[in-house]
């Protein structure tokens, strides 16, 4: 999962391309990845949806993330709709 537009994702991508790797790219503002893709990652990171929010994000505010009574379904729910909550 991609985004051009980040420092920290670009210098990600240029260092597994001078490895000689060859990622599949997802750029996942333009195409997110569902609720159970969601799931399927933070089984395989081994977190929970909460530590992959990014709560500097407008919408993290708006839609009252920070709220500590939301499951993790309600909180990866709000990441399939609003992409750029994800953390990267």
């Amino acid at each position: 999962y991609h985004n051009p537009r980040c420092t920290k994702s670009r210098g990600a991508l240029e260092l597994l391309q001078a490895r000689g790797l060859t990622p599949d790219i997802i750029l996942y503002l333009e195409t997110p990845p569902d609720a159970a893709t969601l799931h399927d990652l933070l089984g395989k990171l081994g977190i929970s949806a909460r530590q992959l929010l990014r709560t500097g994000e407008d919408d993290y505010k708006q839609l009252n993330l920070a709220d500590p009574s939301l499951s993790d379904e309600q909180l990866v729910a709000a990441m399939a709709a609003h992409p750029k909550l994800i953390e990267r």
